[in-house]
């Protein structure tokens, strides 16, 4: 099977959400300046976010100017077009509105199920971008069988860029174990009358806990799994990854691998700790060492948990150019040559124990199990041997040697940290 690399497609927060100027761009403002970001009361079309935790978002896409036309349809062409600069085959969409119209009818739905649309006739119209469709049971899971095999079979009628294997609609639920494994038998038969029959790759929360009973229910209509997965170091021991890739394959299934960098939820109140880009390393060698068919970087653009990979204000394309040059490594089995050294610099804006002055009562804190952590990293990538030099602050940290280098110095307040290459 063809290796297929993923990310996952979070239709609340688009490349723009009204088309406006943004601040930096000169403008008065557009959604995210105004109402996303804005950590106080009394926005300018509104109430804004809570200022209790500071605003909904702490990042944002990339500003652009205003488009003529349909600038929905032609943010989603762009952001196919990026992700393909970086490697990726195609997205998992995350499918949160029910929609039985069929066809390319925006009246009369929601903006989350016309933007799966628009997502779905740009990558109709490259022709070499995929789309698995991923039903959102953590709010469908009041939805009939009946409802869910609909909207999926009239979305994969409708276009050719929904993912098939075998001639088959995949469908990759999340959470799908908020409903039993018979409901998806349910769903299929509604697929299968409607002429798209599917078959299942399950994304669970609890892995262990339903996998057995779903391949026993569904038997050959589901052929892969994989879970969410979990966002720091701790949880995602390589051996504790590889060990869920292996039980899939021992139950003839394909293992879709999550790939993560960080999990920051403003409103919930948590954040779990990277440690810089060793999550994302251990995610990638679980993938690598597993053997996965699949992976699923997750996610593209869900900014509300700080999870996004896509070109962004504060992270750049730093991001998404590392997860590509990981992609290759994966896909080719062998770390690529390194033709041009870089020098990655990750840290956080400020101390994770910083106390806000603007009227904060509510903090984020600590999530899943790796401690937090208030380093500068530098992610070496050298393609001759030579001497990287990390100062961050009073700190210098320095490490010699060729490819990969990872250095880490502490974080100081006030200090810009900045690493140098001498040969």
């Amino acid at each position: 099977m063809t290796k297929l690399a993923l990310s996952h497609y979070f239709t609340p927060y688009t490349r723009s959400e009204d088309n406006a100027l943004a601040v930096a761009l000169g403008g008065a403002g557009d959604y995210y300046d105004r109402r996303y970001l804005y950590p106080y009361p009394g926005g300018a079309d509104g109430p804004g976010s809570p200022t209790t935790y500071g605003g909904l978002l702490r990042d944002r896409p990339i500003p652009r100017i205003p488009l003529s036309g349909d600038f929905e349809y032609q943010d989603m062409q762009w952001e196919i077009a990026t992700a393909k600069t970086y490697g990726l085959d195609g997205f998992t969409v995350d499918l949160l509105e029910i929609d039985t119209t069929g066809g390319s009818n925006f009246s009369g739905i929601g903006q989350n199920a016309r933007r799966v649309k628009k997502l779905l006739n740009a990558a109709d119209a490259d022709g070499s971008f995929t789309i698995v469709l991923m039903p959102d049971m953590s709010g469908w899971h009041a939805q009939s069988a009946s409802a869910v095999g609909t909207t999926c079979a009239n979305l994969a009628a409708a276009h050719a860029s929904v993912h098939r294997e075998g001639g088959k609609v995949v469908l990759a639920p999340f959470y799908p174990e908020t409903k039993t494994a018979s409901f998806y038998n349910d769903v299929a038969t509604v697929m299968t009358g409607l002429g798209q029959p599917p078959v299942f790759v399950p994304c669970f929360l609890n892995y262990g806990g339903n996998v057995a009973a779903y391949k026993s229910t569904l038997g050959a209509k589901m052929i892969g799994a994989s879970n969410w997965g979990n966002r720091s170091p701790a949880g995602n021991a390589v051996a504790t990854n590889t060990a869920l890739a292996a039980d899939a394959h021992g139950r003839g299934l394909i293992w879709m691998q999550p790939i993560s960098f960080q999990d920051v939820r403003p409103d919930q109140f948590v954040y779990a700790e990277p440690e810089n880009t060793h999550n994302l390393r251990l995610t990638w060698q679980a993938a690598r060492d597993g053997n996965a068919e699949w992976v699923q970087c997750v996610t593209w653009n869900d900014f509300s948990e700080g999870t996004q990979f896509v070109p962004s204000r504060d992270h750049g394309a730093v991001l998404t150019e590392l997860n590509g040059w990981f992609i290759a490594w994966w896909k080719t089995g062998s770390m690529p040559t390194i033709v041009h050294d870089s020098l990655i610099l990750t840290h956080r804006k400020h101390p994770y124990a910083a106390t806000a002055t603007g009227g904060m009562s509510h903090y984020m804190s600590l999530w899943q199990t790796t401690a937090a952590v208030n380093t500068v990293e530098c992610f070496a990538r050298l393609a001759s041997s030579g001497t990287v030099t990390l100062t961050s602050g009073s700190n210098v940290s320095i490490v010699t040697g060729s490819g990969i280098q990872i250095i880490t110095a502490p974080l100081v307040v006030g200090s810009a940290p900045y690493a140098t290459l001498s040969r």
